[in-house]
């Protein structure tokens, strides 16, 4: 048993607004799968930065690295086309929709404070259904991500009142 060969990409920011974080594919050679892996730099990518990631390469081999899907911390999102891709645009609006329903009701029960405490375990308390292969593998889960970094930009820009503003507009918020 051999170790697998590490991969190491260098990407560039070439947009004009800080990337929060991406999702990459790495394509195999024929006949393999294609495996992927998200990544959230530590703070944020601003424009014009650049930042490698390594990853292991699995036992199909990498021939190809791509960008499938970048979150930018506004909250705006891009999405790769492609039949492959492991986020989905479907994925993503259920995630967040099924995030925001969650945020929606810790903001009824409670106070826009608690909800931006509860931001940081939203992923172990909004999981994605089982076998939903509309979402790809990580749609539903970058989803959940985006109705976080929605909700914290929101509260950058207009404290806790943004947070409620956002969250009752959301999806026939409450």
């Amino acid at each position: 048993m051999g170790a697998w060969p590490m991969l190491e990409v260098t990407l560039t920011n070439r947009s004009a607004h800080a990337v929060h974080s991406f999702a990459l594919r790495f394509l195999a050679r024929t006949g393999g799968h294609a495996s992927g892996s998200g990544v959230r730099p530590e703070g944020r990518l601003l424009p014009g930065a650049t930042f490698s990631h390594t990853s292991q390469e699995d036992d199909a081999g990498c021939v190809a690295v791509c960008v499938d899907f970048v979150q930018y911390a506004s909250g705006d999102v891009w999405h790769a086309r492609g039949d492959e891709r492991l986020v989905t645009e479907a994925g993503v609006q259920a995630g967040a929709r099924a995030a925001a329903i969650y945020l929606q009701n810790v903001l009824t029960r409670s106070d826009a404070a608690t909800v931006m405490a509860q931001l940081a375990r939203v992923h172990a308390d909004v999981r994605a259904p089982l076998g939903n292969r509309e979402f790809g593998p990580f749609g539903f889960y970058e989803g959940v991500t985006n109705m976080a970094v929605r909700a914290q930009a929101a509260f950058e820009r207009d404290g806790q009142s943004g947070v409620e503003t956002l969250l009752r507009s959301e999806h026939g918020g409450r």
